[in-house]
C-alpha cells in the first residue's frame, strides 16, 4: 500500500495549517513530498499502518513549521531563552548524539515524530539470518 496525501485530513490533524490562503493545497503538497524523501509513503517493514501515515503527517507539519520560521526569520533551532525588551534569543548548540535528531527537536512535530520513531524501534532489528534469530532463542528454546 501506498499512502496519498490527503490535505482535508492533513488540516484536520493539524489546525495551526487550516488557513487555505496561508497554507494552499499545493504548497502542503509540495511539503509532503519533501517528506516522503525522509520517510517512504511505502507501508512496509516496521513502521506500517496508522504508524506509517502519522509518520508521515509529522513529518509533514515538521517540515511546514521549519519553512514557517525560516519565512519569518525565526532560525531553527532549540531555543533555550528568550528576552522581550531589545530582542535576544539563544539557541542551544546539538546536546543530541546527531544531526538527525537535532533536527527533529527543533518543532514540537518533530519532538512528536521522534518519540513515534523511537516507540516502533525499541528493542532493536535483527536483518538477515534464521527467522528464529530475531528472536530471543531458536526454535526449541536454545541460543
Amino acid at each position: 500500500m501506498t499512502y496519498i496525501f490527503d490535505v482535508d485530513k492533513f488540516r484536520s490533524m493539524f489546525p495551526e495549517y487550516s488557513n487555505v490562503i496561508k497554507y494552499p493545497d499545493v504548497l502542503l503538497q509540495s511539503y509532503w513530498d519533501m517528506a516522503t524523501c525522509y520517510i517512504t509513503p511505502e507501508d512496509e517493514c516496521w513502521l506500517n499502518g496508522c504508524g506509517r501515515e502519522n509518520a508521515l503527517y509529522l513529518m509533514t507539519a515538521h517540515i511546514t513549521a521549519i519553512s514557517d520560521n525560516i519565512k519569518n526569520n525565526a532560525g531553527v533551532g532549540v531555543e533555550n531563552s528568550a528576552t522581550i525588551d531589545r530582542i535576544s534569543v539563544a539557541i542551544t548548540p546539538p546536546p543530541f548524539k546527531n544531526q538527525w535528531q537535532y533536527w527533529l527537536s527543533t518543532t514540537a512535530r518533530g519532538q512528536q515524530l521522534w518519540a513515534l520513531l523511537q516507540i516502533k524501534s525499541v528493542g532493536g532489528f535483527s536483518v538477515g539470518g534464521l527467522p528464529e534469530r530475531s528472536a530471543f532463542r531458536k526454535v526449541g528454546g536454545i541460543f
